[in-house]
């Protein structure tokens, strides 16, 4: 029996934001000139970091389930 995995909306929002700064941020010659430092600001890395803590918190949270349903994603 399969289950599904329902993600919570304020989640599934961080984990959008976090995916537009997947290529950009590794390939720098994504951009026309510069480098990815230089379109990015301290603000940017504040929300990716609060967005990723939260995804954390999630995920710790689900795998914490699975190990006390014996190995079923709840």
């Amino acid at each position: 029996m399969e289950s599904e995995l329902e993600i919570p909306e304020d989640t599934l929002k961080c984990l959008r934001h976090l995916d537009k700064h997947y290529i950009p941020t590794r390939h720098p010659d994504v951009y026309d000139e510069g480098a990815p430092c230089d379109y990015y600001t301290r603000e940017d890395a504040d929300r990716c970091l609060e967005c990723a803590r939260k995804v954390m918190e999630w995920v710790m949270e689900i795998a914490e389930r699975i190990r006390r349903s014996g190995g079923q994603i709840p």
